[in-house]
């Protein structure tokens, strides 16, 4: 029984510790797109951000996704011509949020993607001071 116990325990741990380094693995990839995208489109050169974990969402409508899109694209925080991956046609959309500090301003940015982690579909940004 002790043996039995210490296998199980054994696999147990190697699960968590797999399953930790595959969330960090994805959490390191949302970020490194989510970079790209502030880098390729963000009006300020200079910039300090810091993320949130990654989660996902199954409230997030289509409809939503095109408004968000209509909104980054009217905000003077963003270049024009944004270019975003199709919007999916499957459940869930996967986000993380960035806070961007930029000459004292702070804005919060949400960056949705596919579940590949690869593409971005929409971005929602609130400024949160001056």
């Amino acid at each position: 029984m002790h043996r039995l116990f210490q296998r199980l325990t054994g696999t147990t741990l190697l699960t968590v510790v797999v399953l930790f380094f595959t969330s960090c693995g994805k959490q390191h990839q949302a970020e490194q797109v989510a970079t790209a995208f502030i880098d390729q489109y963000y009006m300020a050169d200079k910039y300090d951000a810091t993320f949130s974990s990654l989660d996902s969402t199954i409230h997030v409508s289509d409809s939503a996704l095109v408004a968000m899109r209509g909104a980054t694209a009217q905000s003077p925080l963003f270049k024009r011509g944004i270019k975003y991956a199709d919007i999916p046609n499957v459940s869930p959309l996967y986000y993380v949020r960035a806070s961007i500090i930029h000459d004292n301003d702070t804005v919060q940015t949400t960056f949705y993607m596919d579940k590949t982690l690869e593409n971005i579909v929409a971005v929602k940004s609130v400024k949160l001071s001056k």
